[in-house]
């Protein structure tokens, strides 16, 4: 083998839902994980459609790299006559119609996004107009795929052609690559510091969002709904380059959900960073595992503190209480398409600690039938009730009168699915939006009857931490 070439034997593996496809296997030494995704931002990271997502496998997390599409499916309602590209493009209003057409023709990975507004497919519920209208569906097929596994020494590249150009990634170019040594530090910022540094760039001031609090309170004593999540956009200005914003979340603790693409839209580059926690569900030879998140601590340096914001929050009934009612909620969605008797909550309310924050989990696990597909399933639980509230559709009519933007790419979904028809979706919370101008997220809570106003809008910026301390950095 030639020098500076990729190391390893190739293996050949039926794909087995397409025996006739040969799926061709290769490992190679990595001197890190960071060093990996470094040399393929840096060599791929240009194209329309890179991708890297996080998932997490028997407490290790995984990431896989999508690099080289061979073709895109956008759903899109807006009338501009879309960019000529060097990708064959599939364009259609209706974003699940267009994911199912892009599933059917698919003979490798696939991979890309759902935003919010993909709702009103499924529901009548109010829009709100966007000053940045970007496709509710972006989804893209890739011939090849690279998996890393956590602590582990080597790669693997799958691929169903020796011609694709991840095939002729150079491994010498790799170990010559050095890890960034910018590192986001632990939480600086005291709450009120962070507050009046962000609060600036909010589209609600304290006041509105207070206010937005107690009309959901009143509404639930009307009994119109029990639980709705209220969020506010925060965005900020950016000339920077993305792949370097996540480059530096890879160093500070990416959450276990955490993933990066970047499509072109009509000229533009538009690249989401997603630092979330949350799945929205997995999908493995038929069975569905969903990991819904309420309840919220911010992390301490000092331990002794950290313990104490552990046990609060664990004897939240208010947390409890509005986990038990989306988990009755997911359960619900999956009611709708899951084989009856198979859906069960095999854990509730588990505290899971991350780099920042403490959250309250719970696991809920069904089989579907051999029949239903993964767009069915996508459209059984859209989008996701720990971050609409309960009942759904009440909620999300909530959101739609009290919220003052489009949610975009929050609350949707960005996620995979290989040539088996396994996948791996997230919940897009703590999810940036950046294009060549502006740098914005949104950052929400769950309001219930005995919800604190004040409260509930300082839950806001201690999820906003994460994002806004990775532009800050990047900035300085």
């Amino acid at each position: 083998m030639t020098k500076g070439t990729l190391e390893g034997e190739i293996k050949q593996h039926p794909i087995k839902q397409r025996e006739s496809e040969t799926l061709h296997l290769l490992k190679f030494n990595v001197p890190s994980r960071e060093a990996l995704l470094t040399t393929l931002l840096e060599r791929y990271g240009e194209n329309d459609g890179f991708g890297v997502f996080y998932s997490l496998s028997e407490g290790r997390t995984v990431v896989r790299v999508f690099g080289a599409p061979l073709r895109r499916t956008i759903g899109t309602n807006i009338t501009t006559p879309l960019e000529k590209t060097p990708l064959p493009t599939f364009a259609t209003e209706n974003p699940f119609v267009g994911l199912e057409h892009h599933l059917e023709k698919s003979q490798g990975w696939n991979a890309g996004y759902l935003s919010y507004e993909a709702l009103h497919h499924l529901e009548e519920v109010p829009k709100v107009p966007s000053s940045l209208p970007l496709p509710e569906l972006v989804f893209y097929e890739y011939g090849s795929m690279i998996e890393h596994i956590e602590g582990e020494l080597e790669a693997t590249l799958y691929s169903l052609s020796l011609g694709d150009p991840l095939w002729r990634f150079d491994e010498a170019h790799l170990s010559s690559i050095s890890p960034r040594t910018l590192r986001i530090s632990p939480p600086s910022l005291t709450l009120d510091k962070l507050i009046a540094e962000l609060a600036p760039f909010s589209n609600f001031d304290e006041q509105h969002y207070r206010e937005g609090v107690e009309e959901i309170r009143e509404r639930i004593r009307r009994g119109e709904v029990y639980q709705v999540n209220l969020s506010q956009r925060f965005s900020l200005p950016y000339t920077g380059d993305a792949k370097e914003l996540f480059l530096h979340l890879i160093h500070a603790d990416p959450p276990p959900r955490s993933a990066f693409i970047t499509h072109s839209w009509n000229g533009k580059t538009v690249s989401y960073i997603s630092a979330s926690p949350e799945l929205y569900f997995e999908l493995e030879q038929g069975s569905v595992r969903c990991l819904p998140i309420k309840g919220t601590r911010r992390r301490s340096s000092d331990l002794q503190e950290d313990a104490e914001l552990q046990r609060e929050l664990r004897e939240s009934e208010k947390d409890w209480s509005e986990l038990a009612m989306i988990v009755d909620l997911v359960r619900n969605d999956l009611g709708r398409i899951a084989l009856v008797g198979s859906v069960n909550v095999v854990e509730h309310a588990g505290l899971h600690t991350y780099a920042t924050l403490h959250h309250l989990v719970s696991d809920v696990r069904a089989t579907l039938p051999p029949s239903a597909t993964v767009v069915d399933l996508i459209k059984a639980m859209f989008p996701c009730g720990s971050i609409t509230g309960a009942p759904k559709i009440a909620a999300m009519k909530v959101i739609g009168e009290l919220e003052r933007t489009p949610r975009g790419i929050f609350s949707g979904t960005l996620g995979w699915i290989d040539p088996d028809g396994d996948a791996h979706f997230n919940i897009a919370i703590r999810t940036a939006t950046i294009t060549d101008e502006t740098f914005s997220f949104h950052a929400g809570g769950g309001i219930v009857i005995d919800s604190d106003p004040r409260s509930e809008y300082e839950e806001t910026f201690v999820k906003a931490r994460t994002l806004y301390e990775l532009w800050r950095a990047d900035q300085n």
